[in-house]
């Protein structure tokens, strides 16, 4: 497919250097115009018009994507789309952020936080200056990268004096108490929706009530996790706000109706102390009971980074050592070795081999703690990986690079090199998808090879454990109304296929641990606040709830024939097993 652009410079669409794809359209990487993307319409009657891009050109184009030009299905013809900017490499959607385990890996300070909010709340106020509304202020559409640039896209959908907005937008942020419309004010609640969940990890509205089941009900009821309440229950991940000059502008705003700008300048720089921490020695409990012991407890300014499981081995990433244990017997996971992080940027652990990345080479980690290199492979520099057990997948621009981790001849791996367009696979923390040709497909592993699946759902993220996944995905109705909706999911007959919908944890996709059995099902292991929840792979149904002080939803769970590893939101390291 053909585009041209105002000066008639003829652009090709190509199916297969599509990057993404949302409810409206698609986006193209473009040959012929470099760092640059197509937006192209499912719908010509939903496109661009000149006056809406001419109003548009106003914006920042420091922090926001804007459209750039139009693209016409023939010179002087209807128009398709329009270009943009791509963005480099390192962009995450703000909601990245709403996770405590992912702000602790990845060095996310309070500090940062608020220096990343306010970027926020002056974006807004320089679309308001300049007669401008968001509508869709939803986490999605803000993107934030490792240097705290923040960038806002899904611009075009704007309202502006020559368009007004269209009125689709994500439940969690539509302001139902003054009816859900768009304005300025709606902005501003959007906003602090957005500001309260990434300074405390949770939405204002979050929780459960026995009355007020939804969290529309409890917008409309003024009813946010710090009302005076106590018939509210309270997510164990919620982190109180502790400026006090902040928290009552949210007092204003989600209990008394407030639709004024967040003020964030001169806050104090409060350095976020961490709740005490609980240890737990070995207890015996009651039968139906967990047995919970502890595998690491990191001590100073010591951190866990990653960590990976096998069946029989646990790798675990600090910020300053790699730790390595025999999980082979239940109940006890055995110390094997500790390395110090200079000997390489990352380990990849196999049921038998270990093998380590430094300076884009590889090379097999011996007993002795040498390095012997692999001679067949070489990585490109930005590559990016998802490990399937031992099978290692590697994504470059134009390679997919599939590593078997312990079949090694000599000084060589076994590998298999596939061509694929590489800015189209999304590598997600815990799994991997790409846009092709129109369609999405999920990878996973399917015996020593890995395979892909068809995917019917606006993804915006997933985690699996096999042939099972958790998925995110963007649902709405002719309302207007969108949400975020979360389901467990199956792969049957390479197609992706819900089990059961989850619609009390919105936007929360859960690190579970699966045990599969030879015929394709299995048990999940999910956490919980306070709960560890057994469900069965066949429809996702819970079968079991076993009480558990130490977890909660935002905990990540794998299993070992030791038993389940659990590593904490807080970064402790446990050791599950249920008694007999």
């Amino acid at each position: 497919m053909k585009a041209y652009t105002e000066s008639g410079m003829q652009v090709v669409l190509n199916d297969h250097a599509e990057l993404n794809r949302g409810g409206e359209g698609r986006i193209i990487l473009l040959q012929e115009l470099p760092g640059m993307v197509a937006k192209i319409y499912f719908n010509k009657q939903q496109a661009i018009t000149p006056q809406q891009l001419q109003a548009l050109s106003v914006l920042n184009e420091s922090v926001f994507v804007k459209p750039r030009a139009l693209l016409f299905d023939k010179p002087g013809g209807n128009v398709l789309g329009f270009t943009m900017p791509l963005l480099p490499a390192g962009f995450e959607p703000l909601n990245a952020l709403f996770s405590e385990p992912y702000c602790r890996k990845n060095g996310i300070t309070y500090t940062r936080k608020l220096h990343i909010a306010s970027q926020i709340a002056q974006a807004v106020a320089h679309a308001h200056n300049h007669g401008l509304i968001i509508g869709d202020l939803s986490a999605l559409n803000i993107l934030v990268n490792p240097q705290d640039e923040v960038k806002f896209i899904d611009v075009d959908s704007y309202e502006t004096p020559v368009k007004p907005h269209s009125g689709t937008l994500l439940n969690e942020i539509r302001d139902y108490y003054f009816g859900g419309g768009v304005s300025r004010q709606s902005d501003y609640f959007a906003l602090a929706v957005l500001i309260f969940q990434l300074l405390t990890y949770v939405h204002p509205y979050k929780g459960t009530h026995p009355q007020f089941n939804t969290l529309k009900d409890r917008m409309i009821q003024q009813l946010p996790l710090f009302a005076p309440d106590k018939q509210l229950v309270l997510p164990k991940c919620y982190q109180p706000v502790t400026d006090n000059a902040l928290q009552k502008q949210f007092e204003a705003i989600f209990m008394y109706a407030a639709r004024t700008p967040l003020q964030l300048h001169n806050l104090a720089q409060v350095t976020r102390q961490s709740a005490p921490v609980q240890t737990f020695q070995p207890v015996l409990m009651p039968k139906s009971a967990l047995q919970i012991q502890t595998i690491l407890q990191p001590a100073g300014n010591e951190f866990i980074e990653d960590l990976f499981c096998l069946s029989n081995r646990l790798l675990v990433t600090t910020n300053t050592r790699f730790v390595l244990y025999d999980m082979s017997r239940k109940g006890v996971a055995v110390l094997q070795a500790a390395y110090p992080r200079h000997i390489a940027r990352r380990l990849f652990a196999g049921h038998n081999n270990i093998v380590a990345e430094k300076n884009n080479l590889l090379y097999l980690l011996l007993p002795d703690g040498n390095l012997q290199p692999v001679h067949n492979i070489t990585l490109q520099a930005g590559y990016r990986f998802m490990q399937y057990n031992n099978l290692l997948a590697v994504v470059e621009d134009s390679l997919l690079k599939t590593i078997w981790l312990d079949n090694t001849n000599g000084n060589c791996l076994q590998s298999m090199q596939t061509p694929v367009f590489g800015p189209g696979i999304t590598v997600a923390n815990g799994a991997m998808w790409q846009n092709t040709g129109g369609k999405l497909f999920v990878f996973y592993p399917s015996g020593q090879f890995l395979s892909a699946a068809g995917c019917n759902f606006a993804l915006h993220n997933l985690y699996m454990q096999q042939n099972i996944g958790i998925m995110l995905w963007k649902s709405g109705n002719a309302n207007g109304e969108t949400a975020l909706q979360t389901a467990y999911f199956g792969i049957h007959n390479l197609q992706v296929r819900p089990l059961s919908n989850l619609p009390h944890h919105n936007g929360l996709v859960k690190k579970f641990a699966l045990r599969q059995t030879d015929n394709h099902q299995g048990i999940i292991f999910e956490p919980a606040d306070n709960q560890l929840l057994i469900r069965r792979t066949e429809d996702g149904a819970v079968l079991q709830q076993t009480d558990c002080t130490c977890l909660t939803d935002h905990d990540e769970l794998h299993l070992t024939n030791a038993g389940l590893v659990c590593l904490t939101a807080s970064g402790q390291l446990y050791l599950l097993n249920l008694n007999a």
